[in-house]
């Protein structure tokens, strides 16, 4: 992937126009619902890569995912988790880390404060931004954070976090679109039991 990639330099005027661009992607997403399928891999070279399939709508820092019998969902205030095969429906009060554990744009967002911007197109096709956001704080967990975008419309194509030299966190989406109707961000199963840790 990173051959793939063309880096400009930074000079003033492309800085802003980064900042500019992440400013215009993460309005985008506070304003309207980005939805699509996604695959999630969690690639460790100690062991074989593992991918995960499923669906998920969010705006600003609201969610509503599924994966296999899994469904999570976070309203604002709630974080809802529900377990299919023990019909098991917990909600809770999340913090900012486990946040941005669950929504890849809040990590991006929080990211793009205190660390390097580069931008750059995807050299195979001129139609992608390519973002990289590089940690300042070494200590962070992260050393790098990948966002392809389309160009004409800023949907998201994927998400890659490089947490280590040998561990990496890719989030493809597919069928993505941003809706404007008004969506649920919350889970309710009548028959579930219901585990409140709020």
């Amino acid at each position: 992937m990173k051959k793939a990639l063309l880096i400009l330099l930074c000079f003033p005027a492309v800085c802003q126009a980064q900042t500019e661009l992440l400013d215009k992607f993460f309005q985008k997403t506070e304003q309207q619902a980005l939805q699509a399928d996604f695959t999630l891999t969690v690639a460790d070279n100690a062991s074989q890569p593992m991918s995960y399939n499923g669906t998920i709508s969010m705006q600003g820092e609201r969610f509503y995912l599924t994966m296999w019998d899994l469904e999570m969902a976070y309203d604002g205030t709630t974080l809802y988790t529900y377990t299919g095969d023990t019909e098991e429906l917990t909600l809770s009060t999340p913090t900012e880390e486990e946040l941005k554990e669950s929504n890849p744009i809040l990590l991006a967002k929080a990211l793009a404060e205190s660390c390097q911007v580069r931008y750059g197109r995807n050299h195979n096709t001129n139609n992608q931004y390519v973002i990289e956001l590089i940690p300042d704080n070494k200590e962070a967990g992260v050393q790098k954070f990948v966002l392809q975008l389309q160009a004409y419309n800023l949907l998201p194509i994927s998400a890659e976090m490089k947490e280590s030299a040998t561990k990496s966190t890719t989030l493809l989406l597919r069928n993505a679109q941003y809706v404007k109707a008004p969506q649920t961000f919350r889970i309710d199963k009548p028959n579930a039991i219901i585990n409140d840790l709020r």
